[in-house]
């Protein structure tokens, strides 16, 4: 399936990679770039 994700939608795995970079590196600024993500999820 995470195969599947990185063929057919490139744009989200590295979604979700820098997502999951900045929420194990960067705990302070994982609420601001979560609104981000919401936020382009809905334009």
């Amino acid at each position: 399936m995470l195969v599947f994700l990185f063929v057919s939608h490139a744009d989200i795995y590295w979604s979700i990679s820098l997502w999951s970079v900045l929420a194990c590196s960067f705990p302070t600024i994982y609420p601001i770039y979560w609104h981000f993500l919401q936020l382009n999820l809905f334009l």
